[in-house]
């Protein structure tokens, strides 16, 4: 280990270094170098990642976009939370915290189109057919859209049913009547959210 510290910190070869360690850090250091063949470059002396390369920019350019996109639903959350608790009524903001917690739930329960399409996507473009590719997102989009329209309308028509997962029964009537107007007007945002997922 004080060798590799030291090649580390000097920039000289680590082959010595290696040599004296157990097998089974041979073998992942191995394992480490291989690696380096999807960036494009062989790098004897690769003994972390990232590094920096080309296969790193592009994971990082897409990383981006990704996140802001899984961070959008719980921002609205709290965008929502915010203000209605600048209301200064306990019974708005529980009924806030159920509808929102019960649209939550419905949307991640609806929202596996991404999860089957991105390999069937990834097969089109490996294999070079840019127009299987251009179907399989367009199916994508519709399937989303429709089962986000679905979603939709149920929790537009039976609020109270889909409320009443998170909502006690004896819960004050306020409370039930402003959860009940919250979800129904925030179902109509469900088939955006679904198809931006």
């Amino acid at each position: 280990l004080h060798h590799m510290c030291e090649s580390l910190a000097f920039g000289r070869p680590q082959q010595r270094a290696v040599l004296k360690t157990p097998t089974r850090t041979r073998r992942r250091a191995a394992s480490l170098e291989s690696l380096d063949v999807v960036g494009g470059e062989t790098n004897a002396r690769l003994g972390f990642l990232p590094r920096g390369d080309e296969l790193d920019g592009t994971i990082g350019r897409m990383a981006g976009p990704a996140i802001l996109n899984f961070l959008i639903l719980p921002l609205v959350g709290t965008v929502d939370t915010l203000w209605v608790g600048k209301l200064g009524d306990p019974a708005a903001l529980a009924a806030l915290g159920a509808a929102n917690q019960v649209f939550s739930s419905v949307f991640f329960v609806v929202s596996f189109v991404p999860a089957v399409v991105t390999p069937l996507v990834a097969a089109a473009h490996a294999a070079g057919d840019e127009e299987l590719v251009k179907k399989r997102v367009r199916d994508a989009l519709w399937i989303s859209a429709v089962i986000g329209a679905t979603a939709s309308v149920c929790l537009g028509l039976a609020p109270r049913t889909a409320l009443s997962l998170a909502l006690p029964k004896d819960a004050a009537a306020a409370t039930w009547r402003q959860a009940v107007t919250y979800l129904t007007v925030r179902a109509g945002g469900m088939v955006p959210a679904i198809m931006a997922f």
